[in-house]
């Protein structure tokens, strides 16, 4: 039995994991935030997510498990004479490139057809990054996040500015941990909406939540991403989610009256002006019935041929 999990109760909890099945998934839905996440592993309870296949969090709490506890190992005679040879050696981050291959395998776990590591992965780092962090990032060649949001904290050269993005990342304006541009246009400091308006050169004629869209669709990033709420120029009471806040998250839904033609014209409008259309691949039946057509006026032609030879 897998149980729904209640986003809106007051304190984080999960269900009893004794109800999960075969596999141990007993639970969906709720979120991945730090108090959650602290809740599960202390209780070892692990998340999976497939942004793909389920719009929603699965739990697992697998009760078929190896545990080592330290004080109670014992070490044969054998093992101890090894020990001493000192014929081994500890290490760690030896096999990076070996990892990340075999990650990007498929799995064979019955809900996913898929690896859970390819091409579709966006690394979240955000905050401050030491060295060996953004090494990391380099060699594991994922495109890195950018959050506009986050450039104006201060008059510094901000990585987050766009005229500092590399091509290889994700832009968002900002993430469901933020709050909506318009909610940020009236909680944030004010040299840092002053900043943002002079750098966008943002107005209300066009919309401050157009003006900072139109600085993440114009900019180098191969992808630009956008809150549903931002393209709806949505306040903060629509805002997704706060991060280490419990009750009330997750919550907001666009409804199907706010998402119209006349949306939908402009957006496409952007989306033509700074080359970010899809585009979609010819379908097999249009190839095929364009062989057919050609195939057809082939034959015709040849027969008109033949009977003016005659």
């Amino acid at each position: 039995m897998i149980l729904q999990i209640d986003d809106t109760a007051d304190e984080i909890y999960f269900p009893d994991p004794h109800y999960g099945d075969e596999d141990g998934c007993f639970a969906i839905g709720g979120d991945l935030s730090i108090d959650r996440l602290l809740l599960a592993y202390s209780n070892g309870i692990f998340p999976w997510y497939s942004f793909r296949d389920q719009p929603e969090i699965l739990w697992f709490c697998p009760m078929k498990r190896f545990v080592i506890f330290p004080d109670e190992i014992h070490i044969s005679h054998s093992m101890r004479t090894l020990m001493r040879k000192n014929r081994y050696s500890v290490g760690i981050n030896e096999d990076f490139d070996g990892v990340i291959r075999g990650c990007s395998k498929t799995n064979g776990r019955y809900w996913e057809d898929g690896a859970w590591l390819g091409e579709n992965i966006i690394v979240e780092d955000l905050g401050f990054l030491t060295p060996s962090v953004k090494k990391l990032l380099k060699d594991s060649g994922f495109p890195g996040m950018k959050v506009i949001q986050f450039a104006f904290d201060s008059r510094e050269d901000s990585d987050y500015l766009p005229h500092n993005y590399p091509q290889h990342c994700v832009v968002y304006t900002g993430t469901h941990d933020n709050d909506t541009v318009m909610g940020w246009m009236k909680t944030a400091p004010k040299d840092c909406v002053r900043f943002a308006k002079d750098y966008l050169n943002l107005t209300k004629e066009e919309g401050y939540n157009w003006g900072m869209m139109r600085a993440a669709w114009s900019s180098v990033a191969d992808m630009a991403i956008v809150p549903m709420q931002d393209l709806l120029g949505l306040d903060s009471k629509a805002r997704i989610n706060i991060p280490s806040t419990t009750g009330g998250n997750w919550q907001w839904r666009a409804t199907p009256e706010q998402i119209d033609n006349k949306l939908a014209k402009k957006l496409h409008k952007c989306m033509q002006m700074y080359a970010r259309l899809r585009e979609e691949p010819e379908e097999a039946s249009d190839k095929s019935d364009a062989k057919e057509t050609a195939d057809a006026s082939t034959s015709k032609t040849a027969g008109c041929e033949k009977k003016a030879a005659k």
